[in-house]
């Protein structure tokens, strides 16, 4: 007979190239009959053999079963958090309890799985002016139309596309499936501030895909006002206040306390402006257009500037372009108020005489 003795060092026989896939704990070798262990192998009939990891950079990753080689990752990885030299390092030794083999360096790689939805990166608030069809969004960096990223690293589980998947104006707008790009419908026609939903703004929902997994995202589309239309004064430009009084009204049917305009534009905002020679007599409101004098007209003493019968002045109304700027010259009359006057008077006379007869009379008068 002969006795075995313990004089041969094992060695690692599989492959040290090791595949995972993301978001799961077991690997295995790439050999042409793939273990999901190290193998080892000793010449001595009798070796036990026993395996460890022995050094590595992500050594503390991966645990191992000593007895079977079995090697796992701690904790399931992520491909999208994987070194960025593409794959682990482990470094992992066997041996027969006297003799050890070399250490074998072990490279894990991990598998991307489509296992993230597109995140939308953009903000979701966009704006366009009236009477066009493109706009853009309100982040610190615009764009045209919505941004997703999907985190997975493989090419077609992170290529991204777009649609309109509902909202309430859906049917209003197109998107670019590629691109993200969001436009008004031109078939329908640019839009107009003056048309805006209700509530300020279009609604759009807006759908990011890799094909498998998904994200919407819900676009409110804002209109801004192009200042397209010029102001219309709507009240009479004949004005009437009584003496005694700062006061007026126009000879409208609504007696207007002064000039009032309109502006077709949706934002528009009216300014009123006096001017003329008799301009300094009145005061006028910037922001409704309502006048009065400076001081109480006096009817028996209006002076020069009411020649004519009436004062006049110059309206100039705003919607903040001068090029559109409409003056209407008013006339301004005032009217007489009677004034009150009193007198009173008495007078007492006496006469006598010789005679028959004696008398005395009295009289007062007042008027």
């Amino acid at each position: 007979y002969v006795t075995d003795v313990n004089d041969n060092s094992p060695t690692i026989t599989s492959s040290p190239i090791f595949v995972g896939d993301e978001n799961q704990t077991s690997i295995s070798s790439t050999d042409s009959t793939p273990s999901n262990a190290v193998v080892g192998a000793d010449a001595d009939s009798t070796a036990v053999l026993s395996y460890s990891i022995v050094g590595g950079t992500h050594e503390n990753l991966f645990s191992i079963v000593s007895a079977t080689g079995v090697i796992t990752f701690a904790t399931a990885p992520d491909a999208e958090v994987t070194p960025s030299d593409g794959y682990y390092v482990v470094d992992v030794q066997v041996s027969d309890g006297t003799n050890t083999s070399d250490p074998q360096t072990l490279n894990v790689y991990v598998t991307d799985l489509n296992d993230s939805a597109p995140a939308f990166t953009s903000s979701t608030i966009f704006t366009a002016e009236e009477n066009q069809t493109s706009m853009s969004s309100t982040g610190a960096s615009p764009t045209s139309g919505v941004v997703a990223v999907d985190p997975d690293e493989t090419p077609a589980f992170s290529n991204v596309t777009y649609s309109i998947s509902g909202g309430l104006n859906s049917s209003l707008f197109n998107i670019d499936s590629s691109t993200g790009v969001i436009t008004f419908k031109d078939e329908l026609g640019v839009p107009d501030a003056e048309q805006r939903p209700s509530i300020g703004y279009y609604i759009v929902d807006v759908t990011a895909s890799d094909g498998t997994n998904s994200n919407t995202a819900i676009v409110n589309v804002y209109v801004s006002d192009v200042n397209e239309y010029a102001p219309v004064v709507n009240s009479s430009p004949i004005f009437v206040a009584q003496e005694n009084q700062i006061y007026m009204s126009s000879t409208d049917a609504e007696a207007y306390s002064g000039v009032r305009a309109g502006d077709d534009d949706a934002d528009a905002e009216v300014t009123y402006m006096l001017s003329g020679e008799a301009a300094e007599l009145f005061f006028i409101t910037r922001t409704t257009g309502d006048i009065q004098f400076k001081s109480a007209p006096d009817f028996e003493n209006l002076g020069p500037l009411y020649s004519a019968g009436y004062y006049v002045v110059v309206v100039t109304v705003s919607d903040g372009n001068t090029s559109t700027d409409v003056n209407q010259i008013l006339n301004i009359y005032v009217t007489d108020i009677a004034d009150e006057s009193s007198g009173s008077g008495t007078g007492t006379g006496t006469g006598t005489g010789t005679g028959t007869s004696t008398g005395t009379g009295t009289s007062d008068s007042s008027g």
